[in-house]
């Protein structure tokens, strides 16, 4: 590591000094937030979180997603997990467009690593069912009980690791991200949060037809229906177009429409899940990779 990079981590309180043995070294939390998977492991071989999809397989799961990772690639694999699942419904507010999954969703994955209790081997757990999304977090509460609207006590519990995030832009002033959760839920779920602040951090967020994703339109438990439930509007545009076979990049040409989103990303995102969900298929399955690989639904009849 550059002198420039220590330098940062000293900023950041990340690596010190201890002033009684002159010992110096990383922190607990610089370890966490910037570590290889390997330096986590041997200082906090507990670490984990668990993300589980349980929709049609309700004992098992249909997806699942396990972490022991540092925790700024842990956000990200999290929020790509959710944005393989849960649509991103358009909604506008003052003339300004709201991203309401990712912004809700973020908030409530950020309080979830900045503010767990690591001392504790707890595994967090986010897990989405048909009625509810819930996230559970080890916790160690300085105000215990339900939190409210309106009623949000912060308190910074791991104030070196918040500020990683806050300088990442992905936390604003304390107590927002929770004020945001009890506004945006109902917006995109339907139902009002519940926020359980015990010994576990609970967070329920209820799902209803009174929400604007489609996971709130649920009305029918047909398997491929549900399944349709948890795409992504891009997902749901391919699908719409495979009326007949297209190449990835007819489908890249046509859904991305001037977005800065890479040929990888698109098929990692959007191809790959959709291969994995039976709901496409491929024309040249034998030859993966082949440059003349198209796409087609599954409910079209074979050629």
């Amino acid at each position: 590591m550059g002198e420039t990079d220590l330098e940062i981590l000293k900023s950041l309180s990340m690596y010190r000094k201890d002033y009684l043995t002159g010992e110096e070294g990383f922190t607990l939390s610089g370890i966490l937030t910037f570590g290889k998977d390997e330096v986590i492991h041997g200082v906090l071989p507990y670490f984990a979180i668990d993300v589980l999809l349980r929709i049609n397989d309700t004992e098992r799961y249909d997806d699942r997603l396990r972490i022991s990772t540092n925790l700024i690639d842990s956000y990200s694999q999290i929020m790509n997990f959710f944005a393989k699942y849960v649509s991103n419904p358009f909604y506008i507010r003052k003339d300004k467009r709201i991203e309401l999954r990712d912004v809700l969703f973020r908030e409530i994955i950020v309080n979830m690593l900045v503010h767990r209790e690591y001392s504790n081997p707890f595994v967090s757990r986010v897990q989405i069912t048909k009625n509810e999304i819930n996230f559970k977090n080890a916790n160690k509460p300085v105000h215990p009980g339900k939190l409210h609207h309106g009623e949000i006590r912060p308190y910074p519990k791991n104030p070196n690791i918040a500020h990683v995030f806050h300088i990442l832009g992905l936390v604003e002033e304390l107590g927002s991200g929770l004020r945001k959760i009890f506004e945006l839920a109902p917006i995109l779920l339907g139902g009002n949060p519940v926020v359980d602040n015990e010994d576990h951090f609970i967070v329920s967020l209820p799902i209803n037809n009174s929400g604007l994703s489609n996971l709130s339109n649920q009305t029918t438990s047909d398997n491929n229906q549900i399944e349709h439930a948890y795409l992504s509007e891009e997902q749901q545009k391919v699908l719409s177009e495979l009326d007949e076979p297209m190449s990835t990049r007819e489908l890249f040409q046509l859904v991305s429409n001037g977005k800065r989103t890479s040929s990888n990303a698109f098929r990692t995102q959007i191809i790959t899940p959709l291969l994995d969900m039976g709901l496409i298929r491929m024309t040249i399955p034998s030859k993966p990779k082949s440059p003349k690989q198209k796409y087609v639904r599954t409910n079209l009849n074979k050629k």
